[in-house]
């Protein structure tokens, strides 16, 4: 399986025996290529439709679906749990998402 930086995934989030456990929602890859390609696990945040506006939480477009990631939860989700490819976020969605990444996390 070939998992890219910025690519959207509908992912099974819910842990095993929990309501949601078959739920696919989807998730922005915003792990290194370097992890992605040697590792079972990417960090991916999670994209929803609606949430409260915070300067952390940019829109993300891909394909004709836009969302808005949760940059304040990210996590690392094993590749067994990826379904399928929902499309890629545009060049400037993920500049921007890595960008508030890296302040937030900055010493």
């Amino acid at each position: 399986m070939i998992v890219k930086r910025g690519d959207v995934w509908l992912a099974r989030s819910g842990t095993l025996g929990a309501d949601d456990a078959h739920r696919l929602r989807p998730w922005l890859v915003v792990s290194p290529p370097e992890w992605n390609d040697y590792l079972k696990t990417v960090v991916a945040v999670p994209l929803a439709e609606s949430s409260a506006a915070a300067p952390f939480r940019p829109r993300i477009r891909y394909g004709r679906v836009s969302g808005i990631a949760l940059l304040d939860r990210p996590r690392t989700l094993d590749k067994a749990r990826l379904v399928r490819r929902a499309g890629k976020a545009t060049p400037a969605a993920i500049g921007a998402a890595l960008s508030l990444l890296q302040e937030a996390f900055a010493p």
